[in-house]
């Protein structure tokens, strides 16, 4: 039988700091954990699935799939502003239209493009890049549409690691019964 597990960490004094919502010397994480014998007939636990701070699996869930579908609409994103990069870019348009329909570069900072989220329309002269970007747009770090690219495959990737573990922790509390947990 499965039940959930919680482990108390304490903090070294590097990671010490008053920003933590909880307790800033300790933390408490929990997993699903089932109880087995060895070969030898050692009581053990096998660990099913990690459940981060959520003493909750519904809630750990949730978590996961919250996390997925923003790495997942980051993605796409980045993918857009990557295509509007490269159709706007220096090699396609004459240096008088590049300089009216290029993005924008902050001036503070690394200099970071103010591109257009997925779905946004994109007009003929976008917005001037001040300290807030407007709303639909984005600030994106990257030099190239490569760059934009690669930042995509990144999100897709962890997107993906996300749902597995939402998925992961749903079979382990469906197919074993956890206390406290709804199935």
């Amino acid at each position: 039988m499965a039940y959930i597990r919680s482990k108390k960490i304490k903090r070294t004094k590097k990671r010490y700091s008053y920003f933590y919502r909880d307790d800033p010397d300790e933390y408490t994480y929990y997993q699903v954990v089932e109880g087995y014998r060895d070969e030898s007939g050692k009581v053990k636990q096998r660990v099913l699935a990690h459940l981060g701070r959520d003493a909750d699996p519904e809630a750990a869930m949730g978590r996961f799939e919250r996390r997925a579908a923003g790495c997942q609409s980051s993605a796409a994103d980045h993918l857009y502003a990557a295509s509007h990069m490269r159709e706007r870019s220096f090699e396609n348009l004459t240096r008088e239209e590049w300089r009216r329909k290029r993005f924008n570069r902050a001036n503070y900072g690394r200099g970071k493009w103010l591109v257009p989220r997925a779905g946004t329309p994109v007009p003929d002269e976008p917005p001037y890049a001040t300290g807030f970007a407007p709303k639909g747009w984005f600030y994106f770090p990257g030099e190239t549409p490569e760059d934009a690219e690669r930042e995509a495959a990144e999100l897709s990737a962890k997107a993906d690691e996300y749902a597995t573990r939402a998925a992961n922790i749903r079979s382990v509390v469906t197919k074993n019964v956890v206390p406290g947990a709804v199935s």
